[in-house]
């Protein structure tokens, strides 16, 4: 397959989100779905890590985080809410979702992974 080369490049990940088991002390349970990435240019990758030196408080460093997470994703697929209906993607539910240290963590871990190419071939 030829290589396509367009302006922005948009693409469905998986995404693993590993959070505490409420039943079995010390064990994790891993949830799944998939996110529309939309990833950064290398130009605006360093524009942002270069911002991010400068910043000082933590609130500036987390508004920063989110702002570039909110650049990258533009929309899920299989998130739930308790009741176990979809939760749409949109600015609310994708910053509550924001709030929870695994959710940030398994989605940088993805983007990560998705430009390393770590899939190739899945």
């Amino acid at each position: 397959m030829n290589f396509v080369l367009v302006d922005h490049y948009q693409f469905w990940w998986p995404v693993s989100v590993f959070v505490p088991d409420p039943d079995n002390a010390g064990k994790m349970i891993e949830q799944t779905f998939d996110v529309l990435f939309q990833p950064e240019t290398q130009e605006a990758a360093i524009s942002a890590d270069e911002m991010a030196d400068d910043l000082v408080t933590v609130r500036d460093r987390v508004d920063h985080d989110r702002g570039r997470l909110a650049g990258i994703v533009k929309g899920w697929r299989g998130v739930v809410g308790k009741d176990g209906q979809p939760v749409p993607f949109g600015a609310e539910s994708f910053g509550a979702a924001l709030n929870v240290s695994w959710f940030r963590v398994a989605i940088w871990t993805a983007y990560r992974e998705a430009l390393s190419g770590a899939r190739a071939g899945h």
